[in-house]
């Protein structure tokens, strides 16, 4: 028997004993204190009518002290018994009889889902991510209040617990990969458990404590993987490129005709909050616009309508002069260094990794924290301005930002770029909801363990051509020689295959051709070298629908 229930029952039984008991009380102490007399339904009445406060009828006077006490005392348990019967026992079991109960056990049809066991963080993406790819997913969680938050929000979910045996209520022959989730204890339960229950495919771990990561390994794991790791390193990766993105580094991608650059825009820029066609980008500069670095996500497709984002970062291909004109017109200046030291604010588990791979890149690395530990180098409150002046931030790389709290990562970012706006401000997140502010605060680049644990299984779990469409554009050289005498407005290259024509190359004239614009006529020859770009999967569908032979590869 359920609690709801059980409350119930003893409130069934309760309120007639305590009417009878009172009622006899008030019945004696009529007849001896009062010298009237009551029936025993009378007093039952009276009692029923006191404790429910509904009011006395006939009786409402007394003499005798002891009468009166008694009546009032009663009155008071009348009012405190009310009170407690609506939380105590009407809502819980209301709750119980109309929320709908929590599923302990798959849907028999279900295949070809993963398997999650414990929901968190490291989660909440990768749940995107396979919505996207129309996989379904499936949740062990025994977590009531938990489960029922995903329940209601759409997520597949069952409640239960190891000890119940809930592996076999997962369809689990049918499932496409299990991802454990939970602590390292548990989880090495669960991947022990499925092997044992004949599961032979993937089974994707995360490991709270890298030392586990063989124990983990022996029980069964395919792979096992420390999040806080993983998000150090990603940190660390940005940390390094972020620099050359913001230094504008103009690189050759033909021998000495079509360059390529990543160049960021400045707020102060009239260009900037622009479209790419207000800002004739095309023709005033005779660059071409691959993709747009956007608060950590890339906008790709380009169009014309795209807005020139403030903070944002265009990848865009052009002449070597062209690319430096509007590297000037976007505000684009040297403040960001690359020499000099990067500053670490945070210390701890993530904080450690980051100054680890950092110097095993031979780069200098200023540590700060809240706590004195061996690896500190300025102890104090990263909100404090004279102790951020001492780190000397204008000679700094990036200031990086370990710390644990996103509220205390969003009042230094603020602090940070109070004092120095052109410093490069990277912090990690630990929840995913909280991305806009840091961003909106002034942060350039902002990393979830979410994110990067979403990419590393949409890697193992989709596929890399999946994980290939969030990074830059590719660039492909090719020679179509179908397209001999084609005009280029009638194949509509970009609708059927997704690829933009770039640049040209003709070779009779020794010339490279600048895409847009090209007058109505234009026709390709049987020698033109074409400059496409896309992703992985439009270039080889480009490849196949015009029989292309390629040349060479450039990466953007």
């Amino acid at each position: 028997m359920d609690e709801s229930r059980k409350r119930l029952l003893m409130l069934i039984l309760a309120f007639p004993m305590l009417i009878v008991i009172s009622g006899s009380i008030y019945m004696y102490g009529m007849q001896i204190l009062e010298g009237e007399e009551r029936s025993f339904l009378q007093s039952m009445e009276w009692a029923s009518e006191t404790l429910t406060t509904t009011g006395y009828g006939r009786d409402a006077m007394w003499r005798h002290p002891l009468m009166i006490l008694f009546v009032i005392l009663l009155q008071a348990m009348g009012m405190f018994w009310v009170s407690l019967i609506v939380p105590l026992y009407l809502i819980p079991y209301l709750e119980a009889r109309f929320n709908i109960r929590l599923p302990v056990k798959a849907d028999s049809k279900l295949s070809g889902h993963v398997v999650i066991f414990r929901y968190g963080s490291t989660m909440t993406r990768l749940l995107l991510e396979l919505k996207q790819a129309g996989i379904p997913e499936l949740v062990i969680e025994s977590n009531d209040s938990l489960a029922r938050k995903l329940f209601d929000s759409g997520i597949s979910v069952i409640y239960g617990e190891m000890e119940d045996g809930i592996l076999n209520h997962v369809n689990l022959n049918n499932a496409r990969a299990l991802i454990a989730n939970g602590s390292d204890e548990d989880n090495a339960g669960f991947v022990l458990t499925a092997r044992q229950l004949g599961f032979q495919k993937e089974i994707y771990t995360f490991a709270e404590d890298p030392y586990h990561r063989h124990p983990l390994m022996l029980v069964g794991s395919t792979a096992v993987f420390s999040p806080y790791h993983i998000l150090a390193a990603a940190i660390v990766v940005q940390a390094t490129t972020e620099i050359d993105a913001r230094i504008p580094d103009i690189r050759k991608i033909a021998p000495g005709k079509l360059f390529l650059a990543k160049i960021r825009i400045h707020p102060s820029s009239a260009l900037a909050s622009k479209t790419i066609r207000e800002a004739r980008i095309s023709a005033d500069f005779g660059v071409t616009v691959l993709s747009q670095w956007v608060k950590g996500n890339l906008l790709i497709p380009v169009d014309t309508q795209m807005r020139l984002e403030p903070h944002g970062i265009l990848v865009a291909t052009g002449t070597k002069s062209g690319l430096e004109k509007l590297r000037h017109a976007l505000g684009t200046t040297l403040a960001s260094r690359k020499d000099g030291h990067f500053i670490l604010i945070g210390y701890g588990q993530v904080g450690k990794k980051i100054k680890e791979l950092l110097e095993a890149l031979k780069e200098t690395v200023t540590v700060m924290d809240a706590e004195h530990k061996p690896g500190v180098d300025f102890v104090g409150n990263i909100l404090d301005t004279k102790m951020l002046e001492s780190l000397e931030i204008a000679s700094a790389k990036a200031i990086i930002l370990a710390v644990n709290s996103d509220s205390a990562a969003l009042f230094a970012t603020v602090a940070i770029k109070d004092l120095m706006e052109e410093v490069t401000v990277i912090t990690r997140v630990n929840h995913d909801e909280n991305l806009e502010n840091l961003y909106s605060a002034g942060a350039d680049f902002a990393i979830s363990v979410s994110h990067v644990s979403s990419q590393i299984l949409s890697y193992h779990l989709l596929g890399e051509s999946v994980n290939n469409q969030k990074n830059d554009p590719l660039l492909k050289a090719v020679k179509v020689p179908a397209l001999h005498g084609q005009n280029f407005y009638s194949i509509n290259m970009r609708s059927s295959t997704g690829c933009s024509l770039i640049a040209l190359e003709r070779h009779a004239s020794e010339q490279i051709i600048h895409i847009p614009p090209l007058p109505d006529d234009f026709c390709f020859h049987k020698e033109d070298i074409l400059h496409v770009s896309g992703n992985e999967r439009e270039l080889q569908q480009f490849c196949e629908i015009y029989h292309a032979v390629a040349v060479d590869i450039h990466t953007a």
